[in-house]
């Protein structure tokens, strides 16, 4: 009898072995069939990324044109899409808005806008809106800007950082804006902007600025250091808006430098666009 026992022990000392052989044997395959399984997802989904990943969108307003001549000429030449902010009233307003709609820019109206309590006018631009204007003169003031400049398809600001602290300023501006289906970007010359407050409970077409090219260096090499931080963040974000200036605030440099970095942004997936080709504040949707 206890040599059956033995028997029997010895026999399922063998079977329990092999049966665990084969299960060892079989769950380093099951792990390597799941490793490569993982890295063919992810090689694969790595694949379809690079090829359909959207570009990212940068959008560059051009500020100051109407009066200011250089670099005027040299940025509409500039194979690529900008947006054109022309101010109305001044002795080029209406020549440069027509070129630039027909070197294939998009137009916008540049507002001129009191600053500061003190302003010089001169500095502000032709025909400012004020603090002190009533409704009625914001909104036939626009009119008439909008009549100089048919062109426009939205406007943003020119100076304007105690005029965009201002409802009475802001809200008839945005609602006659909103009545001729134009867009408005806010320059953000003001940390107290109140633009995008007016903007949702207007339900306007609305934009916000988020890199001044040439904000404290009016040099090449800044205004690229500039323009590299607006595609950082096009690329984290989608979408960026930055504002750079013809005449003395930019010219030539700033169209030297667009004009250097364009191969960057196409190594970089990123699309130069108008200011209409991008999305509006989520918060309008």
């Amino acid at each position: 009898m206890w040599k059956n026992i033995k028997y029997f022990y010895s026999k399922f000392q063998i079977r329990f072995i092999v049966c665990k052989g084969i299960t060892i044997i079989t769950a380093v395959w099951i792990c390597v069939l799941l490793v490569l399984s993982a890295g063919a997802v992810i090689y694969y989904r790595n694949i379809q990324t690079d090829a359909t990943k959207l570009p990212a969108k940068l959008a560059i307003i051009i500020d100051d044109f109407g009066r200011q001549r250089r670099g005027v000429k040299e940025m509409l030449e500039l194979d690529c899409k900008l947006t054109v902010a022309v101010m109305p009233f001044l002795e080029y307003s209406e020549e440069d808005a027509q070129k630039a709609v027909e070197s294939g820019k998009e137009v916008i109206l540049h507002l001129p806008m009191q600053a500061t309590l003190h302003d010089n006018w001169t500095y502000v631009g032709p025909q400012p809106f004020k603090i002190n204007q009533s409704r009625e003169e914001i909104v036939s003031l626009l009119g008439k800007m909008i009549e100089n400049i048919p062109q426009a398809c939205g406007a943003n600001i020119h100076m304007g950082t105690v005029s965009s602290t201002k409802e009475n300023i802001m809200r008839p501006i945005f609602e006659t804006l909103k009545e001729k289906n134009m867009y408005f970007v806010d320059s953000k010359t003001s940390s107290k902007s109140i633009c995008k407050k007016i903007a949702e409970e207007t339900q306007i077409s609305f934009y916000e600025n988020e890199v001044f090219l040439e904000h404290e260096q009016k040099t090449k090499a800044y205004v690229k250091k500039r323009l590299t931080k607006a595609m950082k963040i096009a690329i984290d974000k989608g979408q960026c808006i930055a504002i750079g200036h013809v005449g003395i605030e930019g010219g030539m440099i700033t169209v030297q430098a667009i004009k250097e970095m364009q191969d960057t942004f196409e190594k970089n997936n990123v699309q130069l666009v108008w200011v209409s080709d991008l999305v509006s504040e989520p918060f309008l949707k």
